[in-house]
């Protein structure tokens, strides 16, 4: 099954778009994040693998846009992206850059959902000490005559160009969707107890000048296929779809995984004005997720506010 971009989403220059598995637990992990949000209503695909899955954005005709796989999946790349630590998140760096290898991806060690990733610290400090070794040997080198023949050699150096050209073609074969989106960014394993998928989310870079209009767009995993809800992305902006939609299911679960943080019980008053609405039995709210009545459970007391 796949997952459809809802028809008034769009994208401008620079303009992201972050997928979120559950809204509640994602505002749970985010707090205060302030960008886009949109709900898949489930899971993101069947649920991303943290030994190895792969995620796919297809385009409002049915093509692939971009695709990113991880660990065992070598779907779109091969290698593929090595498998990121509990917690971190796997990040386009930077995050507009597409060679279609694994190399555009880096792990984040705090990921940053509606914002560019952040290139290794580690890697220059390593290049910086090995360019010094080798000026030390170009120095105590450089009396002998026969070192300046040897340098001006620049046949060697043009090979490699054409190996690159090569590895660059050696690609997914995906083909190039018209705007261009970019996946930017994937969080797949979570570190709070219980189901991963509850606090996945996918984050989607709208590189071009133009807006975009996610009408028909949709995610894949390795098996399952969601439509991403409607909006509209512009320039610069963020945006989250998470599995669970509506702003008063969010806050009540949010209450409720605090409440039990703190062994405690959550308390509902409802408070309704509209005459239309008061007469409705609001007392036999039913959770269909939990296959219960709230009025009944001890955890959630429900009592009208008249």
């Amino acid at each position: 099954m796949r997952s459809a971009i809802d028809a008034a989403t769009h994208y401008t220059e620079t303009s992201v778009l972050v997928v979120a598995a559950k809204e509640s637990a994602f505002r749970s992990l985010y707090p205060a994040f302030s960008g886009n949000l949109v709900s898949l209503e489930n899971a993101i695909g069947n649920g991303l693998s943290n030994t190895g899955d792969r995620v796919i954005l297809f385009d409002d005709r049915g093509n692939p846009a971009d695709a990113v796989s991880y660990g065992s999946d070598t779907f779109a790349f091969a290698p593929a992206c090595p498998r990121v630590s509990e917690g971190q998140s796997l990040a386009r760096v930077p995050s507009a850059q597409d060679t279609n290898t694994a190399t555009d991806w880096v792990a984040q060690a705090a990921p940053s959902p509606g914002e560019a990733g952040v290139p290794p610290t580690s890697t220059p400090s390593a290049t910086n000490t090995a360019t010094s070794s080798t000026s030390a040997t170009a120095s105590a080198t450089g009396t002998p005559t026969a070192t300046p023949s040897v340098s001006p050699t620049a046949s060697p150096t043009r090979t490699p160009t054409s190996t690159a050209s090569a590895t660059a073609t050696a690609t997914t074969g995906l083909p190039t969707a018209q705007p261009k989106l970019l996946l930017s960014e994937v969080f797949y394993d979570a570190p709070q107890a219980g189901t991963d998928s509850d606090y996945e989310w996918v984050e989607i870079l709208n590189p071009t000048t133009t807006a975009v209009d996610l009408a028909g767009w949709k995610l894949r995993d390795n098996t399952t296929e969601d439509a991403i809800p409607h909006f509209v992305l512009a320039p610069g902006e963020y945006l989250i779809v998470a599995a669970t939609a509506g702003e008063v299911r969010s806050r009540y679960d949010v209450s409720c995984e605090r409440a039990a943080q703190r062994e405690q019980g959550l308390r509902l008053k409802l408070r309704i004005q509209a005459p239309e609405l008061a007469v409705l039995p609001w007392e036999f709210l039913y959770d269909p997720r939990q296959a219960e009545y709230i009025c009944l459970s001890r955890n959630t007391p429900l009592v009208r506010d008249a």
